[in-house]
């Protein structure tokens, strides 16, 4: 049995199985507002119920925010892109030592076979989370990728989108 860096068992993978956390454990845990906005997108585009908060690699806490274990896919909804301490350093997700422990699960997870998708709360307003994920799990042919239109609004803040401002793109 190998060690990770901080000195623990990194547990032979191929021989242990991946254990998902139980309807129950999830409901116990606070979802986050985008989060639970994809699972009401997910549930109102009659897709099948992911597993949530899912953890896919033995020995370790790391989990996906929704997964779909048969299919060997997983997303997750990346909250606080945006956020910034008071002195001016990114948070969340965008926290240097944020998102480089994102890469070594996410690699983690790719190096087992697994296929994810990344989604900010503004894919999942807009639709784009739902339909990338109905696509990946074969209910929509998959033609051309998504994309916002560009919008302009002429005053310079960030244009809204909906459902019908996004298009298939070649």
């Amino acid at each position: 049995m190998r060690r990770d860096t901080r000195g623990r068992k990194d547990p032979d993978v191929a021989t242990m199985p991946a254990k998902p956390a139980t309807d129950a454990d999830a409901l116990k845990l606070k979802m986050s507002d985008p989060e639970a906005a994809m699972l009401f997108n997910i549930r109102a585009a009659q897709l099948p119920e992911p597993k949530l908060y899912y953890q896919f690699y033995p020995g370790r806490q790391w989990e996906f925010d929704g997964a779909y274990p048969e299919k060997m896919l997983y997303y997750e909804v990346d909250g606080g892109i945006w956020l910034q301490t008071p002195n001016g350093r990114s948070a969340g997700h965008a926290h240097p030592e944020r998102f480089e422990s994102d890469c070594v699960k996410l690699n983690a997870a790719a190096l087992l076979g697994w296929r994810g998708f990344r989604f900010t709360p503004a894919m999942v307003g807009d639709g784009r989370a739902v339909a990338t994920l109905e696509r990946a799990l074969g209910y929509k042919p998959i033609t051309r990728p998504l994309v916002e239109k560009k919008v302009t609004n002429g005053g310079g803040a960030k244009p809204q989108l909906d459902a019908a401002s996004v298009e298939e793109v070649d």
